[in-house]
């Protein structure tokens, strides 16, 4: 294993355990021809000639055959995965494309989520160390968009690209590069599209690009301003810090964002609820308006009514409830006073002056009114 030959053989093994498939191996032996006592042929003595690491061997794993690794060597392994689709999802040709941040999937922070509901967001991605993943910023690759689960061709040209290197590349382990290009790849023969041709290397990296279309080419030849490379690296680095000395709890950028957006969304609703509360208040005070110039209309209408009865009645003192009192109880005395100089008594009774009457009515029942 010391050997180059060693060392491509144990790259090669790691690359398949890491897709989900079991190394085979096809083996020449020089052999020893005997026959049993029934005269069956029988190999002993075999010598191993050559053995080559294949896709499939002639013993394959249904029979039992197969190289796994000692448990040292796994432990070097970065196993990493390629999150499965959960969900049935359609296909876009056409949509723009930009990475998704945790506001784009839930309203919830990660802790917050359960692991179904982690692993639907990761079906959206190419790579995650695990599924469910830990922290949302450890996906990688999105190309599917948030809500009705679609595989964007955007999106797939641009993780691609990503992948074999195009915006300063992609972090994941060299040994899980192949099965998300294979995952990719498919999704180009979804769009009736070639992938591009990729040379890797026995530990999984990307060795040479041998061919790829006029529109991967212009993915692939996009970098970012040297200022956004620059500021993504400082922010990623004040992240690894800071979990360093918080843990790996500390809040990320995506999730940061996400709260930023909440709150911003939370600033529009007040907003708008300050805009409606001013628009009742102006409401309130025109209405409020109009019922003063309601009231005063009416209060004059009153006065003028009871100066019918009485030419000298001012309503001084008196409010638009009270005159309402006196109006009603003008109108049901049953005897007109108007227009009378006096009025048809018995012969008992003196003759009574209809104005002093009239006062004397209205002072009694001002007594009751202010009484009750």
């Amino acid at each position: 294993m010391e050997t180059a030959k060693g060392e491509a053989a144990l790259g090669y093994v790691k690359n398949r355990l890491q897709a989900g498939l079991v190394p085979e191996v096809s083996v020449e032996v020089w052999v020893t021809i005997d026959q049993d006592e029934k005269g069956k042929k029988i190999a002993r003595e075999l010598e191993i000639d050559k053995a080559s690491l294949v896709d499939r061997g002639a013993c394959g794993p249904d029979k039992g055959c197969g190289i796994g690794l000692k448990e040292e060597e796994k432990e070097e392994v970065e196993m990493g995965v390629v999150p499965k689709h959960p969900w049935r999802y359609g296909k876009d040709a056409e949509a723009s494309w930009s990475k998704p941040s945790l506001g784009d999937f839930t309203d919830k922070s990660w802790g917050e989520l359960g692991d179904e509901e982690k692993r639907s967001i990761a079906g959206h991605y190419a790579w995650a160390p695990e599924n469910p993943p830990e922290r949302f910023t450890d996906l990688k690759l999105p190309h599917h968009r948030p809500g009705d689960h679609a595989v964007v061709w955007n999106g797939v040209r641009a993780a691609m690209a990503a992948l074999l290197g195009a915006r300063g590349g992609v972090d994941i382990p060299a040994g899980d590069k192949r099965a998300v290009y294979n995952h990719l790849a498919a999704h180009y023969k979804e769009f009736d599209k070639v992938p591009p041709q990729v040379t890797f290397s026995d530990d999984g990296e990307v060795i040479e690009v041998m061919w790829m279309e006029e529109e991967d080419k212009l993915e692939f030849e996009a970098q970012p301003e040297p200022a956004e490379a620059e500021q993504a690296e400082q922010e990623a680095e004040a992240q690894e810090q800071a979990e360093e000395y918080y843990g790996a709890e500390t809040v990320s950028d995506n999730e940061l964002a996400h709260y930023e957006k909440l709150l911003a969304e939370k600033d529009e609703e007040i907003a708008v609820l300050k805009a409606k509360l001013e628009e009742l208040e102006k409401t309130k005070a025109e209405l409020e308006a109009k019922v003063k110039e309601y009231e005063r209309a009416e209060r004059e209408a009153i006065i003028t009514e009871l100066r019918k009865y009485n030419p000298d009645f001012d309503g001084e003192g008196k409010n638009l409830a009270e005159l309402r009192e006196l109006l009603e109880f003008v109108k049901n005395i049953k005897v007109p006073l108007s227009g009378r100089k006096s009025l048809v008594v018995s012969p008992e009774e003196e003759p009574v002056d209809p104005a002093k009457a009239y006062e004397a009515m209205l002072r009694k029942k001002m007594k009751e009114i202010r009484r009750d």
